[in-house]
């Protein structure tokens, strides 16, 4: 008799080669409107995170700066992605 398995639903891994993350890939030179655009199309589960960093940067944090070097004042672009996306 073999030992009862506690964890009996196993993923294989390979089913999720050819998946990619949609990541935030900040483009040089983006608008509000294509930001906004762009985190309505992504999932759920990764639109709350993104969410969350624009709701930091509009309080004042500057971790995603590097990701938009062309804005001057991030507290404003992350008020007007949020204002965008329905958030504020």
């Amino acid at each position: 008799i073999l030992p009862r398995r506690k964890n009996v639903k196993r993923i294989d891994p390979r089913y999720f080669l050819n998946e990619t993350v949609n990541r935030l890939d900040e483009r040089e030179g983006e608008t509000a409107e294509d930001v906004a655009a762009r985190l309505k199309n992504m999932p759920a589960s990764f639109r709350g995170s993104a969410v969350n960093d624009f709701l930091n940067m509009r309080d004042g944090s500057t971790e995603m700066a590097r990701h938009y070097p062309h804005v001057q004042d991030l507290a404003a672009f992350a008020s007007d992605v949020l204002e965008l996306l329905g958030e504020s």
